[in-house]
């Protein structure tokens, strides 16, 4: 398969990303490859360099910086199949510079007739920054914002008396760099297709360094918007998105010995909040929507019957941002320890959230997985309540297979174990250490046929009841959601 090679000029490797990186130790006939995941028919990618497994990538994150041999490597992006068998959607012998960044990005779909990765290499300038400057470097790598709006025009902004400082052009799969004497103590990045902004960031410091970001597509609440992308030596790039965007938020109650609960946002509009009104227990709201000038922090009071009779709902400040979609989660902790010693049964209401995602049905399924399991321990409440969950296909187990998620504790969280379409049995488990309890079972199909799990899932284990008193593995029960389509549950 022939491949698009773009460019030799430095690109996406910063100082931060080079010096002191962490990648894995070098020699002198060594070069670094870093792949990066932007297709989103496959939710994780494996990559292989020379027929030796390197690492797993998920979608919209990176490989981090690896050391391979320069010279020419066969490089190869695989899906699992299953626990034997992988499926080779790109292989090229690629010709790898020494000492060079080279970068390997997938577009659009990937394998089976899709679009061909793109090779960008960069020369290494670990050091070559001028003092007083820094280097900003970005790649178009937003194939749906290139529809809308083709040629991006990218500024840096001095704060303090709006001035633009410098300006370029770049087109979709090009890449351009930029040295700026660093003249402003902070700079806005603006966006703008014709006279049209599309993003203003929040103000940015650049130290004397090289940064390197990339311009991408991303969902916000179903609604495409592009995203500036920060490329350091992690796995997760940063993301930056408009400082104008709205919020949008939705709310699980889990907290079932409370009934009903409504969320109440200080001097906001009841009207405002209807999808946050009368939440039944095991139930996920419709989205809340905090428009440009309504997003910051506010005083938030979770009421219920029992609260508003006495007079007596609790609020607390909770931030809300811009360019955010969450799930707020709200459920019962653990008795702590004091409290159970003087005879409480129930844990204090908390909250945790998590990122919503929009992901077209393909293959495999993202599965987001909350564990609200309070009631583990059974007379000793410093023991460990993490739980374990086991996605197990056909001819496998729980000991052989590749998908499970472990010891997450309760108020844990976990985005995301990605699934190839199958039919799996579910198990979740808790370990004693002396022995492993089966709390919940069931069998699931995933996929795009009738009758079966199109997308990506939350699952959400919980007690059935807050009764008191604690039982080992009283009730558990695992709620499956689609993660957009909270009308959709198992």
């Amino acid at each position: 398969m022939s491949i698009k090679n773009i460019g030799l000029s430095a690109l996406v490797v910063g100082s931060a990303f080079i010096a002191g990186c962490g990648s894995d130790s070098s020699s002198n006939s060594s070069t670094y490859l870093t792949y990066y995941n932007l297709s989103p028919n496959k939710a994780s990618v494996l990559l292989y360099d020379d027929d030796s497994y390197v690492t797993a990538v998920g979608y919209e994150r990176t490989s981090a910086i690896k050391t391979v041999e320069s010279g020419t490597s066969t490089i190869e992006l695989k899906v699992e199949v299953d626990e034997d068998t992988t499926s080779t959607l790109y292989e090229d012998d690629l010709n790898l510079g020494k000492d060079k960044y080279n970068f390997l990005v997938s577009l659009n779909d990937l394998g089976n007739g899709g679009e061909e990765p793109l090779l960008f290499t960069f020369n290494n300038k670990t050091g070559d920054v001028k003092e007083d400057t820094f280097e900003f470097n970005m790649m178009y790598l937003a194939p749906a914002i290139s529809n809308k709006y083709g040629a991006i025009t990218v500024q840096f902004v001095d704060t303090e008396d709006s001035a633009i400082m410098q300006e370029f052009v770049i087109n979709y799969k090009e890449k351009q760099t930029l040295t700026i004497d660093d003249d402003a103590e902070k700079y806005y990045i603006i966006l703008k297709a014709g006279d049209e902004t599309i993003l203003k960031t929040s103000s940015f410091s650049f130290s004397n360094y090289q940064y390197f970001f990339a311009l991408k597509d991303s969902k916000l609440n179903d609604t495409p918007i592009p995203a500036l992308a920060r490329l350091s030596n992690t796995t997760s790039p940063t993301e930056y998105k408009d400082s104008e965007l709205a919020s949008y938020f939705r709310v699980y109650n889990s907290v079932n010995d409370l009934g009903n609960i409504s969320l109440k946002l200080a001097n906001l509009a009841a009207e405002k909040l209807a999808n946050v009104t009368d939440i039944a227990p095991d139930t996920l709201s419709g989205f809340v929507t905090l428009d440009t000038g309504e997003v910051g922090s506010y005083n938030v009071t979770i009421e219920y019957n029992a609260c508003v009779n006495a007079g007596a709902c609790s609020s607390s400040p909770y931030p809300f941002q811009n360019g955010v979609d969450k799930t707020i989660v709200y459920y019962r902790d653990v008795v702590e320890e004091r409290a159970y010693e003087q005879g409480a049964s129930v844990g204090k209401i908390k909250n945790i959230a998590f990122s919503n995602t929009s992901r077209d049905i393909t293959d495999n399924h993202q599965i987001t997985f909350v564990n609200l399991l309070n009631n583990q321990f059974d007379t000793d409440p410093t023991e460990s309540d993490a739980v374990d969950i086991y996605f197990v296909r056909q001819g496998e187990s729980i000991a052989t297979t590749s998908y499970s998620i472990q010891q997450r504790e309760v108020g844990e969280i976990y985005q995301f174990l990605t699934l190839p379409s199958d039919t799996y049995d579910i198990y979740l488990t808790y370990d004693d250490g002396d022995t492993t309890y089966t709390l919940f079972t069931d069998r699931v199909t995933f996929g795009s046929g009738q009758g079966e799990q199109a997308g990506d899932w939350i699952y959400i284990a919980e007690p059935a009841t807050d009764d008191a008193g604690n039982v080992l593995g009283r009730n558990a029960q695992l709620n499956a959601i689609k993660m957009n389509d909270p009308e959709e549950v198992r």
